[in-house]
């Protein structure tokens, strides 16, 4: 969809790297994601459990009548007992109430040479905030087999990545153990993966290494790999803290882990 810059940049400002290059009337074309909550609680573990991480809960913007229809989708607006919380550090999200995400398909302010010079490897200049998205080239809707929503709840269970929920119990005594095994199954069993898919990543851009050459089976279980992965998007000039998710979660959606 797109939506033009006077009515997005509340949502949108944080994630454009020069927004004071538009204009009102610019159109920037985006993404959106609609949840509703199923019971109350703090929005910074909606985002934790939804997004990966609690620190984007500034990104959950209350679903009111007026943003519905700015969204293309009045059908969704849900009308509330309780009023939606603002306060930033504490807001809670109540039962029922719907929240929404919006984030660009790509950034209008940054040309086509900036992109490219992080793909080529260097990190760049200083002042140059980090990417924190998948290169909208690579993200074809027909090769993702399973949704984003899918994906984090299989990373939460017990044979996933994310904290397990059920409390330091179920983490400590059954999740940990588990994990543990797992990563030693994978450390055994990829050495011949690891051979072939380094050979293949050889000679191509960092964006391609990333997120075009599929990673050896259980790479999201290999210490080596996921830290191949944080200083590969290091020097490709991404958030490495934020898009090493987004890395596992990229490839868990084609079908990999």
């Amino acid at each position: 969809m797109k939506i033009p810059w006077a009515r997005a940049k509340g949502e949108l400002t944080t994630l454009i790297q020069h927004p004071e290059k538009l204009s009102d009337a610019d159109e920037i074309e985006c993404y959106a994601q609609i949840y509703e909550a199923q019971r109350t609680l703090p929005a910074a573990r909606l985002a934790a459990t939804e997004l990966g991480d609690g620190a984007l809960h500034s990104q959950l913007h209350p679903l009111t009548q007026d943003k519905a229809q700015m969204l293309g989708i009045p059908q969704l607006f849900k009308p509330i007992r309780h009023p939606f919380e603002t306060q930033p550090s504490t807001r809670q999200v109540y039962a029922g109430q719907r929240v929404y995400r919006l984030w660009p398909v790509f950034d209008p302010t940054v040309e086509r040479g900036e992109n490219l010079s992080g793909r080529s490897g260097a990190s760049g200049d200083k002042n140059t905030a980090p990417r924190c998205q998948v290169p909208q080239e690579y993200l074809n809707p027909l090769q993702f087999k399973n949704s984003r929503e899918e994906v984090l709840y299989d990373m939460r269970s017990i044979f996933g990545t994310l904290p397990v929920e059920g409390g330091a119990l179920a983490r400590w005594f059954v999740a940990c153990p588990v994990r543990l095994l797992k990563m030693l199954i994978v450390l055994l069993a990829t050495k011949r993966r690891l051979k072939k898919w380094r050979t293949i990543i050889e000679g191509k851009s960092l964006d391609e290494q990333l997120w075009r050459v599929t990673p050896p089976r259980g790479f999201s279980y290999h210490p080596a790999l996921r830290r191949w992965a944080e200083g590969t998007l290091t020097r490709a000039g991404y958030d490495p803290k934020r898009m090493v998710l987004e890395w596992e979660i990229f490839w868990r959606r084609k079908g990999w882990k």
